[in-house]
């Protein structure tokens, strides 16, 4: 019998995250900037170029398809126009829940070509891996919130000015990852994924 998708209940290491409370996250995505706000699929007005995912239906939400209520894959994106001098990709995708909450992380993976101009859905063989801290596997973890109430998953593409030097083993955090880009980043863009549950 296959097993149910993980719930967002707790880091392997960690104590249970509180309950998402459907604050929107904290928009700390891109290295030594600030709040950069935008809407499902639709690029900021701060965001260095287009960036924007096909898996938001007409509702403005995220399918669920690319969460534990429907297949578990990744969402697929799409981009263009990239900062002159990119030499590589990386993209993450989190959430905190609220105030004082421990950051929620989905998606860390790096070394995307720079000549991708998209991810499919459920791609998984483009770029190297870092953790998630649902299951702390190198893997898309869906978003699987607990309670009621339309959560914000905070997607964010970075282009680099080289292949960030990380381990291989792909126990990577977002916090150590972003440590790494902090001085080759050339632009960055942020979408947000909505989300609510309905059971």
């Amino acid at each position: 019998m296959a097993r149910p998708p993980p719930r967002e209940d707790g880091d392997a290491n960690d104590q249970p995250p509180p309950q998402e409370d459907g604050e929107r996250p904290a928009r700390n995505d891109r290295p030594g900037a600030g709040e950069n706000k935008s809407t499902a699929s639709t690029p900021s007005a701060g965001n260095t170029f287009p960036f924007s995912s096909s898996g938001v239906g007409a509702n403005g939400l995220l399918d669920a398809k690319f969460t534990c209520d429907g297949e578990s894959v990744s969402p697929p994106f799409q981009w263009s126009d990239l900062p002159v001098g990119t030499k590589s990709l990386a993209l993450t995708m989190h959430h905190i829940p609220g105030p004082g909450a421990k950051e929620h992380v989905y998606i860390v993976t790096w070394n995307i070509p720079a000549t991708t101009k998209s991810l499919d859905a459920g791609k998984k063989n483009v770029g190297i891996w870092g953790v998630n801290t649902v299951n702390g596997r190198a893997q898309y973890a869906p978003p699987c919130s607990k309670g009621p109430g339309e959560k914000t998953y905070v997607v964010t593409l970075y282009a680099l000015s080289e292949e960030p030097k990380l381990p291989a083993s792909g126990k990577v955090s977002r916090s150590d990852w972003l440590a790494a880009i902090k001085d080759m980043t050339l632009g960055s863009s942020a979408i947000d994924l909505r989300y609510a549950r309905q059971k």
